[in-house]
């Protein structure tokens, strides 16, 4: 995968942020608990990194829970957005942090770690494990399923669906995901599974320190 390919998913976030704001506004329940079981496990007043922020919903949620939150996301469009609704906010790829070793005491990734290519998820997760804090929290939300490629954009301001908006997606088996999370240097508090429009896995997990 290229440059080129990862700007084409960021490209395609950037054209569709009207109407994925639209869709994504409202937090399905078994999502809000997720994400209040990851508030729960960072520090009182904690920095959380907010990886993949899209337009920042999750961003203001953990801002009005009282954590520090730094939010970061590929998509200039996306990033705008976050920073409309009073997110600290700075376009990064997740891959590459701009942040400090040891620096956030959690790391949020809900449906961003999809768009990683698999020949790059270890190393993605080792320097996560490298950014946290010791004992930090990792919540981690994504896709369960077989391959990886290019999908059509479902979202398209124009209309119909433009074969010229797609994202590259990338799909995990959960006991593979956990064995790389494992040797990544993760110790998994909670694992489950829950079904949408894709079936999503959910984790909590501790930076285990070597």
């Amino acid at each position: 995968m290229t440059a080129d390919d990862v700007r084409a998913t960021a490209n395609a976030y950037d054209h569709i942020v009207d109407d994925f704001v639209r869709r994504n506004t409202a937090v399905p329940v078994d999502f809000a608990e997720f994400r209040g079981s990851f508030v729960a496990e960072v520090r009182p007043r904690g920095r959380v990194a907010d990886l993949g922020c899209g337009p920042g919903r999750d961003a203001v949620h953990f801002r009005a829970a009282r954590l520090d939150v730094v939010a970061l996301d590929a998509s200039q469009q996306m990033a705008l957005r976050a920073h409309r609704v009073g997110a600290a906010v700075a376009r990064a790829d997740m891959r590459c942090l701009p942040l400090r070793r040891a620096s956030p005491d959690g790391i949020w990734s809900a449906a961003s770690l999809l768009h990683v290519p698999r020949a790059d998820v270890a190393r993605t997760l080792r320097a996560w494990w490298e950014c946290l804090r010791s004992t930090g929290v990792l919540g981690l939300s994504t896709s369960l399923g077989d391959g990886e490629g290019w999908e059509a954009c479902p979202y398209d301001p124009t209309g119909p669906t433009s074969a010229s908006l797609r994202r590259w997606f990338v799909h995990h088996h959960d006991e593979t995901l956990l064995g790389v999370l494992d040797t990544a240097g993760f110790e998994v508090a909670s694992a489950r599974e829950r079904v949408g429009h894709r079936r999503w896995f959910q984790v909590i997990a501790r930076r285990r320190d070597d």
